[in-house]
């Protein structure tokens, strides 16, 4: 889904496709396409039941599928 999104952009003649995800498998096969990391400014807060569901240690949100469209949009891209 990922490769044809990114084709069908690029026929389209886009000049910059941005993407922020956290699950790791999306980033890998963003990687794969040719996308780099940068730096990111979004800001998570978790209750307290998610935090533990999702485990400790900084890579926790590894498992998690999130996009910026969880949060506050493209205007604090």
């Amino acid at each position: 889904m990922l490769a044809h999104t990114y084709h069908g952009l690029r026929e389209l003649g886009a000049d910059l496709i941005v993407a922020n995800y956290t699950q790791e498998r999306w980033r890998d096969r963003f990687r794969r396409l040719g996308f780099f990391n940068g730096p990111s400014n979004y800001l998570l807060a978790l209750s307290k039941p998610l935090a533990a569901a999702l485990g400790p240690g900084p890579n926790a949100l590894d498992r998690a599928y999130m996009s910026r469209a969880d949060g506050d949009g493209r205007l604090n891209l």
